[in-house]
C-alpha cells in the first residue's frame, strides 16, 4: 500500500517506516529484476508471450 501510495499518490503521506522499508529492499528488488533479464533470450520471450497470450484468451 505504501509503494503504491508513495508512486502514485503523491499528496498521501508514507509512514517513516513503511518509506525506509521501500528504500531498503529497492537494491535487491532491483539485482533480482536484473538477473531475470540476463537470463532471458528471445526464445524464452516468445515462450512468456505464447503463454500469457493462451492465459488471455481463457479469459476473454
Amino acid at each position: 500500500k505504501a509503494r503504491v501510495d508513495s508512486q502514485y499518490y503523491i499528496d498521501r503521506t508514507v509512514p517513516d517506516e513503511q518509506y525506509n522499508k521501500m528504500i531498503q529492499k529497492a537494491p535487491e528488488f532491483l539485482v533480482k529484476c536484473k538477473s531475470v533479464i540476463i537470463k532471458l533470450n528471445e526464445k524464452k520471450v516468445n515462450e512468456i508471450r505464447d503463454k500469457f497470450q493462451k492465459e488471455i484468451g481463457k479469459r476473454r
